[in-house]
């Protein structure tokens, strides 16, 4: 379940060739994100460096802490299993 404080509301529709899907595909399967949180961060990414614009380092920051949570519970979601079986 989503806590965010601004929930997602808007659809952005882009068109791009079959060869950038492909990058995009690839790139968000290697991070484990879907294709949208990976357009978005690289997006949001962009404008930060671009623009030097604070609120979107901090959309960066906030999503980077969750997207760590997340995969450090995977990680240690088999340890706890383990562990629990002793």
């Amino acid at each position: 379940m989503k806590h965010d404080a601004d929930p997602m509301t808007v659809n952005l529709v882009i068109r791009v060739t079959p060869k950038e899907k492909a990058l995009i595909d690839k790139y968000a399967g290697k991070e484990g994100w879907t294709i949208s949180e990976y357009v978005r961060a690289t997006m949001i990414t962009d404008m930060a460096m671009m623009h030097q614009d604070v609120e979107a380092m901090k959309i960066i920051f906030n999503k980077g802490k969750q997207k760590l949570a997340q995969r450090l519970s995977h990680k240690l979601r088999p340890f706890h299993a383990d562990e629990a079986k002793r």
